[in-house]
């Protein structure tokens, strides 16, 4: 496969280079090359929803919570079909040609085997789990509990219920 060398050339790039000083080698300073139609397009979009929620935070809330409704109730369908086509291209990926291919030299041996990967990287998705929704029901709790319960008809039961859960959550 060849690689075109002057790719990048033909594109607009808009580059910024204010270099500040070299130590050895490394160059010192800001060095960014970026599209700028796509990079001020995408600013201003983002720029227009976040004034939007804080002017008008009332009707951002409720047009956005009729759009996510919309979307879970049309789209539902693509989401679960492309989580079993992406599931579905790796296991045809893996057992092709191209799950033999090495990442590094070719006379380099894996660090880990393929179990040992795999685990590591459960290993991970249930950590980032833990993490997320170990601080998220914990607040969630206790917005429901400070916002939807009458205060005096709480029992103690159930704040030693919210306590157990913030300790569990900072355990996990």
């Amino acid at each position: 496969m060849e690689i075109d060398e002057n790719a990048s050339e033909r594109f607009r790039w808009l580059r910024v280079n204010w270099k500040w000083g070299t130590i050895g080698k490394a160059k010192l300073g800001i060095f960014l090359r970026f599209n700028p139609v796509v990079t001020f397009l995408s600013a201003a979009i983002i720029w227009f929803f976040v004034i939007w929620c804080a002017v008008q935070a009332d009707v951002a809330n409720r047009e956005m919570s009729k759009w996510m409704l919309w979307i879970t109730e049309v789209f539902t369908w693509m989401y679960i079909g492309t989580q079993d086509v992406w599931f579905l291209f790796i296991i045809v990926l893996y057992f092709s040609k191209y799950g033999k291919m090495k990442l590094g030299k070719p006379d380099d041996k894996p660090d880990f085997n393929d179990l040992t990967y795999f685990t590591m990287l459960f290993a991970a998705g249930i950590g980032i789990g833990l993490f997320y929704f170990g601080v998220g029901k914990s607040f969630d709790l206790r917005y429901r509990l400070l916002n939807f319960v009458n205060l005096s008809t709480l029992s103690i039961g159930l704040l030693n219920a919210y306590s157990e859960k913030v300790r569990f959550s900072s355990y996990n």
